[in-house]
């Protein structure tokens, strides 16, 4: 592939298929937690604990809610990441090369140029139309999924 590749545009959505997995996660823990032998104030302190995780996660995650969520991300033709944010704070980040990609799930971890902290975007087939989603992976792909250890 060449040193320049086509620009890419992803706006990302919220997803349904994120929210019933956290969901599912959340409640298997509370299960658990009420199956564990521990004292119900202990018990109760953990469940809250859960209940604060989840809706979190569904905020940041599902519904992309959080100042801090990636709602968009923007690639150019020379490389350089860009990462719009639902507060309205727009980055340029370097993509890390701990990023995951697979058939249903893409994890990008980027790191804002200007340090403050790591961003993650986590993108299911429902959060964008399917020729993006194939667009964006092959990309990753090819390219990798950031800088060489």
């Amino acid at each position: 592939m060449s040193q320049r590749s086509a620009a890419l545009y992803v706006e990302l959505r919220p997803s349904r298929i994120l929210y019933a997995l956290l969901l599912v996660i959340h409640g298997g823990a509370l299960g658990a937690l009420l199956l564990a032998p521990l004292s119900w104030s202990l018990r109760l302190l953990l469940a809250l604990l859960l209940l604060l995780s989840l809706r979190h996660s569904v905020a940041r995650w599902a519904l992309l809610e959080r100042r801090r969520s990636v709602v968009a991300l923007a690639r150019d033709g020379s490389g350089e990441w860009r990462v719009t944010l639902a507060g309205g704070e727009e980055l340029e980040a370097r993509l890390l090369p701990d990023s995951f990609v697979s058939a249903w799930l893409v994890v990008l971890n980027l790191s804002p140029a200007d340090s403050s902290g790591s961003l993650s975007a986590v993108i299911l087939p429902d959060m964008l139309d399917g020729n993006t989603l194939r667009r964006l992976r092959v990309l990753l792909r090819m390219e990798g999924t950031g800088e060489s250890a």
